[in-house]
């Protein structure tokens, strides 16, 4: 209900997970942005992604696949809040 109320306020909500198509590094929007950080075993839920305008997702390079919560949320707000 958060989500949909948040939308309904004007906000975009995006969510992180390393199953999206999309570079949060090619991410353009210029709107108040809700972020949407999932567990850091099972990621965002299935409906809590349903809500997400976008899904991005933070490349990386070499076996790692995902990042800790925390670091994955820090680079976020740093890229989003240039």
């Amino acid at each position: 209900r958060t989500l949909q109320a948040l939308k309904d306020e004007g906000f975009l909500v995006v969510g992180l997970s390393e199953k999206a198509k999309v570079s949060l590094f090619e991410f353009k929007e210029n709107m108040p942005i809700v972020i949407v950080i999932g567990s850091e075993n099972k990621g965002i839920s299935l409906i809590t992604q349903k809500y997400c305008d976008y899904l991005l997702k933070i490349p990386l390079v070499g076996k790692i696949t995902s990042l800790n919560a925390s670091v994955a949320a820090g680079i976020c707000i740093s890229h989003l809040t240039r």
